[in-house]
């Protein structure tokens, strides 16, 4: 993606679970700490948004290069082996397995 997001730019995480909530912040090293982005109640809902930016930016980069003047032809298959694993990384990023 070429423009700047109007969004909290990534990446994303969540912790704080406590069987009550779990927040999903900005995972950033500004003097402030991290940026609070949303407040949920169910784990698996805290790793798909925080996954939102990874899979913005990985379907964005596959629309981008199908879109493109070789209508997807113009890659290697390493280049597109790597979007494709950023893709896969995005979707396990925002699938919630619990680890009990």
């Amino acid at each position: 993606m070429t423009s700047e997001p109007n969004y909290t730019p990534g990446p994303w995480k969540y912790a704080g679970w406590d069987s009550v909530k779990c927040d999903v912040y900005q995972d950033s090293t500004a003097p402030h700490g991290r940026d609070k982005i949303a407040e949920v109640i169910r784990e698996a809902d805290a790793a798909l948004i925080a996954a939102a930016p990874d899979l913005l930016e990985a379907c964005s980069a596959w629309m981008d290069w199908m879109d493109g003047p070789g209508d997807g032809t113009d890659k290697t298959i390493e280049e597109e082996e790597a979007m494709r694993a950023d893709m896969r990384a995005a979707i396990a990023k925002a699938v919630f397995r619990p680890t009990s």
